[in-house]
């Protein structure tokens, strides 16, 4: 396993991310980072162990939150599963 994804595949999942699944960006700033006031939020990098995002908030302000995945991610594959699964963990609640 190389130590990261390379360019390609980093820009690939970040449009994605940000093209298809804006909702689950947001989610992923309010659940997992913790920021209630969050308004919008779209991912700007990922690596094997950590998702960057930048977030507005409800008063128009931002911040940049990253979050750590509990484990390294091994493929682009299985990052998709473990952001499917973030997102799972929050609608199963």
């Amino acid at each position: 396993m190389a130590d990261d994804f390379s360019a390609d595949e980093k820009a690939q999942m970040i449009e994605h991310m940000n093209d298809d699944h804006g909702d689950a960006c947001l989610l992923y700033a309010r659940h997992h980072l913790g920021i209630d006031s969050a308004r919008s939020a779209t991912m700007t990098g990922i690596t094997r162990t950590t998702m960057t995002l930048d977030v507005t908030m409800q008063n128009g302000s931002r911040q940049t939150a990253t979050y750590s995945f509990e484990r390294p991610l091994t493929s682009v594959g299985d990052a998709a599963v473990s952001l499917a699964k973030m997102v799972g963990d929050v609608d199963g609640e």
